[in-house]
């Protein structure tokens, strides 16, 4: 069997090694890539969002994002910059949020404590299409809970509108 070589990705307040890890595995990809996360808040990083905007527009490669209860402003972020998007309303039972590039290569965000900057937990694994197949039987297990991706901006002026109303009735 083969060895499953975990890279550790190391510390950083601004997350700066996490976000590296991830632009290089965007870059890597060439058909596809799965993301299962709760917030999505990478996507706020210039950085990142140019990767994946290069990736979907330059190279046609194809962005499904599980989204676990996450705000309206990311799912829309992620909804205009063609991502395909399940908004869900549960997170995998590890916990783990990660990201599945061309079947073969992940990185992992291992579930650490919210709102604990630089306390990010994570690895990287290349080149290993059997260690992926598990997350990727996970993400599609999460797809099917969703009736069918949003593709439509959400209005959040509609849903701070029904917001306020069911404090007030």
């Amino acid at each position: 069997m083969r060895q499953v070589t975990k890279i550790p990705i190391k510390h950083h307040p601004s997350d700066l090694y996490f976000r590296v890890n991830t632009i290089d595995l965007i870059d890597k990809a060439r058909k596809e890539i799965r993301v299962v996360t709760g917030e999505f808040s990478i996507l706020y990083f210039s950085d990142v969002l140019e990767a994946f905007r290069e990736a979907i527009q330059n190279r046609n490669v194809t962005v499904e994002a599980y989204l676990g209860r996450c705000d309206v402003d990311t799912t829309n972020l992620a909804i205009v910059n063609n991502m395909i998007v399940y908004s869900g309303k549960k997170m995998p039972e590890s916990g783990n949020h990660y990201m599945i590039v061309d079947r073969k290569h992940i990185i992992v965000s291992e579930k650490h404590v919210p709102y604990s900057v630089g306390e990010r937990h994570g690895y990287v694994v290349q080149d290993n299409e059997k260690f992926a197949a598990n997350w990727l039987t996970e993400f599609d297990s999460l797809k099917k809970k969703v009736k069918k991706p949003s593709t439509k901006l959400i209005d959040y002026r509609k849903k701070s509108r029904e917001l306020i109303a069911s404090i007030y009735n």
